[in-house]
């Protein structure tokens, strides 16, 4: 028998609430307790305070009624009790204050770290994956206030409801079928405030692409790399209105929902104060009758009034509760994922000391959201101390190629061999170890020109010798001489201090990283895209000489760089279709002998 849908979203709002206290509970068990003391005391406080007032005016009117003098002991006691207690409402009303601001500086910053945290486990094949970017995009933007804010809604929940219960026994005492009328009458301003608020979230829940559109559309504005080439092609306004149309689907679609459902929250709200009003007249007339007191008429209705106050607030609350629980869930379910490519349990380890052979054996790939396939029956082997070249059109595969190898993704079909042993085998952290990369797209670190080096090994000490050394390698040596500080200079724009470099200059820097990494297998996966000629040729010619006992893996168009390979591959559809040397390639005069002679013909 299946369960309704409201009772599976009641068991996940409680789950949720349940994690959600439990996290804040081991980050801040003081916090914790003193917010429990700061919301249940107000619940508490207008109680005391009515039954004293009650007891005020039954003295007072006793004592005007009275022919005798009465002493006014009691009355001070009573006067100082309530002023006492009137103190200790206002200082539990700071201390929420307070701590809601514990909350908005605490609460958002264990997320983010918990999911950065996260985002350092998980694949890569799944963090490219469009239907996770749309996930961790809304789970990103969720992560900064709603776990806060759900916090603050479940502890005043708590609030509501001992105010709630404290209200329905004074009432009950008075006559059972008060705290009934209240109840069911404020049943519908509930479910209101429930289906409005899974509405609403509805509606960004299923507009995250958009959303996801959105924040592209607002980082390309604001980011350097973009903004010349948006100027440049007049862009600007295009990408603003795109915006713009983004953000006003959202808003009619927000107004859409408040208009469809406004008479059904006016229709709730009257039955609600048709059922607080019928029981306070009730309580006046029976007071006229002299059935209770005037001290007892004040006492009662401050308790019918906190107790309607009490039910509302409390599904208002829980209303709140359920909608920010639906956001905080997507965090939950990022947070929950785990990575799917891991070393086994019973992982080897390739001996640090030498250099691997690598196989591809009858290697097929398609990536998760594409059918085609990169890789058909690809099959390779790499010696150890090959210098070996990839050349092919763009998407023949060659990318790719790396990818699997450094396993970020796991082949379809066929095997990667490491000294015979399946890639999927062996402990990934230790194999990372033997594989220095430089991608193409590789990163710009805003960090001193020293730290951008030494991120190649940071397992490694931060010595300035080696780290120098690496730059002299790779060019880079010459960068930090047009540098200020040399190597203590900090690159990039985005921190004070720090100073843009060329895309050229870029470069020399992440090939001293993957130089200074030292590791048995060197792959450059276009690197010197932007370096000239020249500096190219130095580079490579370096790159031969501390690779002479490692294997170099290279990616590039240009057959200037590829023609000293050991051997070279040419790649098409999928398939290694050419393998030789450069002299042997050329005597087989096919397609990498076209692509060459069409290279050097640019040149003449």
């Amino acid at each position: 028998m299946k369960k309704s849908k409201s009772l599976n979203s009641a068991k996940g709002v409680a789950y949720t609430s349940r994690r959600l206290l439990g996290i804040f509970w081991r980050e801040d068990k003081k916090t914790f307790i003193g917010t429990t003391i700061a919301v249940l005391v107000p619940s508490l406080i207008p109680f005391i305070n009515a039954y004293i007032y009650a007891l005020i005016i039954n003295f007072v009117i006793s004592s005007v009624c009275s022919a005798h003098h009465m002493s006014y002991d009691p009355l001070y006691i009573l006067i100082l009790i309530r002023i006492l207690m009137l103190f200790v409402q206002d200082a539990a009303y700071t201390a929420q204050q307070r701590y809601n601001y514990i909350f908005s500086a605490r609460i958002p910053l264990i997320f983010s770290q918990a999911i950065m945290r996260q985002l350092s486990r998980l694949d890569i094949q799944l963090i490219e994956s469009s239907d996770f970017q749309n996930k961790f995009q809304s789970a990103r933007d969720n992560a900064t206030y709603r776990p806060s804010t759900m916090l603050v809604n479940i502890f005043y929940s708590m609030q509501s409801l001992l105010q709630l219960l404290v209200a329905a026994g004074s009432l009950f005492f008075l006559n059972w079928i008060f705290g009934v009328i209240i109840l069911l009458t404020a049943l519908p301003t509930f479910f209101y405030e429930a289906k409005n608020a899974k509405y609403v979230w509805a509606i960004w829940s299923d507009n995250s692409p958009y959303r996801k559109r959105f924040n592209y559309l607002y980082y390309q504005l604001q980011y350097p790399r973009s903004v010349k080439e948006l100027k440049l092609f007049q862009l600007n306004d295009y990408f603003v209105k795109q915006g713009e149309k983004i953000g006003n689907k959202f808003a009619a679609e927000n107004i859409a929902a408040l208009n469809k459902r406004f008479l059904s929250g006016v229709i709730a709200n009257l039955v609600n104060v048709a059922g607080y009003a019928a029981v306070e007249v009730y309580i006046i007339f029976i007071t006229l009758a002299k059935k209770i007191s005037i001290g007892s008429l004040t006492y009662y209705t401050t308790a019918l009034i906190n107790f309607q106050s009490g039910v509302n607030g409390l599904f208002r609350t829980a209303s709140s509760v359920f909608e920010d629980s639906q956001y905080v869930k997507e965090v939950f379910d990022i947070l929950d994922l785990e990575p799917k490519l891991i070393s086994p349990p019973d992982a080897k380890v390739i001996k640090s000391n030498r250099t691997p052979r690598i196989e591809f054996k009858n290697v097929s790939f398609a990536y998760p959201e594409s059918k085609t396939k990169v890789l058909d029956n690809f099959s390779i082997t790499i010696e150890p101390g090959d210098k070996v070249a990839f050349v092919g059109e763009n998407g023949a595969g060659k990318s790719t190629i790396i990818k699997l190898l450094c396993r970020f993704y796991d082949v379809d079909a066929g095997e990667i061999l490491i000294d015979g042993i399946n890639v999927k085998q062996l402990n990934l952290v230790a194999w990372y170890q033997h594989i220095g990369v430089i991608f193409q797209d590789f990163l710009r670190y805003e960090y001193s020109l020293r730290k951008n080096i030494w991120f190649g090994q940071i397992d490694k000490p931060e010595v300035i010798e080696s780290i120098i050394a690496a730059a002299e390698q790779s060019g880079a040596d010459a960068v930090a001489k047009s540098l200020d500080k040399g190597y203590d200079q900090m690159l990039g724009n985005v921190f004070d201090g720090g100073i843009e470099l060329s895309t050229g200059q870029w470069q020399k820097v992440a090939l001293a990283r993957g130089f200074y990494r030292n590791a048995p297998i060197l792959i450059l996966d276009e690197p010197t895209s932007a370096i000239d000629a020249k500096a190219e040729h130095e580079i490579f010619r370096k790159v031969e000489k501390l690779t002479s006992d490692k294997t170099a893996i290279i990616i590039s168009h240009r057959f200037s760089t590829v023609r000293n390979a050991d051997k070279i591959y040419v790649i098409e559809d999928g398939r290694a279709v050419e393998s030789g040397s450069h002299k042997e390639l050329m005597k087989l005069n096919g397609i990498y002998a076209d692509l060459f002679n069409l290279q050097a013909e640019a040149y003449k």
